[in-house]
């Protein structure tokens, strides 16, 4: 069931309003749309940011294309999404430390504020000690960089080795930097059985970047059903139609201070707009667009 009557008053909020390229991964990757279509519908939307992913972007060109889109339409790039795994070693993170250095120029370029990275998998199946140790390390090294280039790193709740809040929590904490915080996302709690709510209180303090995202109870045979610990199974949904409270998570970013942005990142069946539409209403009205 849906959670829509606990709207945040407009005048008090000082949020900002994006949304993800991965929100039109269905429309891009059907050719339905190219790549300027995420900025043009933010634009006609009224939506100030863009998150962008390296994965569309891929080479000179996209970039180029991000940067004229978002300087033609008034818009601004808030972060720069890339694939890696900090709890790898040796010459497997030597090669994605370049891809990484690589990217935070390229986030600079874009005028983004944030880089968002993935604690990751634990491909080598270390043990749990060891793989966090890993990531802390990967992460500490890489924050001189991020400094240089003005840049904040943001670790999603995501992954073998962050699924679970607590885990991230630990991990940031144990860095304990300004440059290492936190992507919230709000529906990915419910694929480690947590309560979206407890999962934010965990990251009181560390939050700097947050994807609206909403979830509902699926079958496993549905297209882009995803798996949760305990092996219910989830499908994105639009903001509000699903089991995630995001005026109530919003509520409490509110009075814990965050003035950040707030990016939709719809996971759904997108064969046109429609369902993305319905997000964006409730992310406008969420800000006070």
């Amino acid at each position: 069931m849906g959670h829509l009557g606990c709207t945040v008053m407009a005048m008090e909020v000082d949020m900002k309003s994006c949304i993800s390229m991965w929100s039109f991964e269905g429309l891009l990757s059907s050719g339905k749309t190219g790549l300027e279509g995420p900025f043009e519908y933010a634009a006609s939307q009224g939506i100030g940011a863009v998150e962008v992913l390296d994965y569309y972007l891929k080479d000179d060109a996209g970039y180029k294309l991000a940067a004229s889109a978002t300087k033609r339409l008034g818009l601004e790039i808030p972060c720069l999404t890339i694939v890696c795994d900090l709890s790898t070693g040796g010459s497997a993170f030597e090669a994605q430390r370049q891809y990484i250095l690589a990217m935070m120029a390229r986030a600079r370029g874009l005028g983004a504020r944030y880089l968002r990275i993935l604690g990751g998998d634990n491909p080598e199946k270390l043990d749990t000690a060891s793989a966090f140790e890993r990531i802390r390390m990967n992460a500490v090294s890489l924050l001189a960089s991020a400094e240089a280039h003005s840049l904040t790193l943001v670790m999603e709740n995501t992954g073998a080795c962050h699924c679970r809040t607590v885990d991230l929590a630990a991990t940031l904490r144990s860095v304990n930097s300004p440059l290492l915080r936190a992507n919230f996302d709000t529906a990915n709690p419910l694929l480690a059985n947590e309560d979206p709510a407890d999962s934010l209180a965990i990251l009181k303090g560390l939050v700097s970047h947050v994807h609206l995202k909403d979830f509902r109870a699926a079958d496993i045979s549905e297209l882009g059903a995803q798996v949760a610990l305990n092996g219910e199974c989830f499908v994105g949904c639009p903001l509000g139609l699903g089991l995630v409270d995001v005026d109530a998570l919003v509520a409490t970013l509110l009075t814990s201070g965050y003035d950040g942005y707030l990016s939709i990142e719809y996971e759904g069946k997108a064969d046109e707009t429609g369902p993305i539409d319905l997000c964006t209403k409730r992310l406008l009205a969420l800000t006070g667009a």
